[in-house]
């Protein structure tokens, strides 16, 4: 019998939808879990309950039957639950690698098919997101093949020119290449890899499209260095042209900056003068010594330490 579900009426709720719920409600949910797992479509989320406490998740871990139960289960615990223990983190850790297929050859997250695909960019998020296990450690655990979780734990580390020199070793296309560069947290790694390009229309590509977020000094060197590669202005005119116009605008903000600055000095200059002078003056946004709001268009008058008041709130005291 289809039974429609009350919070989505355009929807059709199978059978064990309700006693997924139903389980998950429980305050007994564990033992519910266990007897009815194998009813429900996806089990590890019978566990995924609101009365889920740290102690419980060893025991349910060892249940579960498969790695990708255990992902289900482990990314409640993580993200949902926030538990932070290292025992959880590293459990999650062991069942995405457990869950990776056997790969022999350089494989961008882009190149691969799902869930494949799915699996490993919840991977590279976990990898970003946890502070719990140690980034080397973890990174050495993961196949170099496997470049986008590999690269996340480089790049966590802080070792860029590891993350350039992972790259380079790849052999990848440059525009997957440029994908990878981009999903790391510092750009200093575009500069790092066109270090070791030795591929004209490759380390053209790469400045042209990524040369605005790259240390414009240190390339300019780099291009000097390679002469073997013939550069000419045409070859870079797009990368010329950027950082031209950044460099433009940078000196176009610190006169306006510079502008703003003057006439921040000058008022303060002239407030000062009539401070000196015994005179200020008082606006209606002067704030009143008593209460504290605005004088606006109230009487005011001056309180025995000379501060600014409402006359109303100087016959009270």
């Amino acid at each position: 019998m289809t039974i429609i579900s009350v919070n989505a009426p355009n929807e059709i709720e199978k059978p064990y939808d309700r006693l997924l719920d139903s389980i998950q409600k429980s305050e007994n949910f564990i033992d519910l879990a266990f007897a009815n797992y194998d009813r429900l479509e996806n089990g590890a989320l019978a566990f995924c309950s609101q009365y889920l406490e740290i102690d419980h998740i060893p025991r349910i871990v060892d249940f579960l039957p498969d790695s990708h139960a255990k992902i289900t289960f482990l990314e409640y615990c993580v993200y949902d639950k926030k538990f932070s223990d290292y025992t959880t983190h590293q459990a999650l850790f062991n069942a995405y690698l457990d869950s990776l297929p056997s790969i022999y050859t350089f494989t961008p997250i882009s190149q691969s098919d799902e869930p494949v695909r799915s699996l490993r960019k919840q991977f590279v998020k976990f990898i970003y997101y946890c502070n719990v296990l140690d980034p080397i450690t973890c990174g050495e655990s993961i196949d170099k093949h496997f470049i986008n979780e590999k690269l996340a734990s480089l790049d966590k580390c802080h070792n860029y020119e590891e993350c350039a020199d992972l790259i380079s070793e790849s052999g990848v296309d440059i525009n997957v290449v440029i994908e990878l560069c981009d999903s790391c947290m510092n750009p200093n790694i575009y500069t790092y890899y066109a270090k070791n390009l030795d591929d004209k229309e490759k380390l053209c590509q790469l400045l042209n499209e990524r040369g605005g977020v790259m240390n414009t000094k240190e390339i300019l060197n780099l291009i000097t260095t390679k002469k073997d590669l013939k550069l000419g202005f045409n070859d870079l005119k797009p990368f010329f042209e950027k950082i031209t116009t950044q460099r433009s605008e940078e000196i176009r903000s610190l006169q306006i900056q510079q502008i703003l600055d003057e006439v921040v000095i000058n008022d303060k200059k002239a407030r000062l003068s009539k401070l000196e002078n015994g005179s200020v003056e008082i606006g209606e946004e002067t704030p009143c010594a008593i209460c504290l709001r605005k004088i606006g268009k109230s009487k005011f008058c001056l309180t025995p330490e000379n501060l600014i008041a409402h006359q109303t709130c100087m016959s009270k005291m």
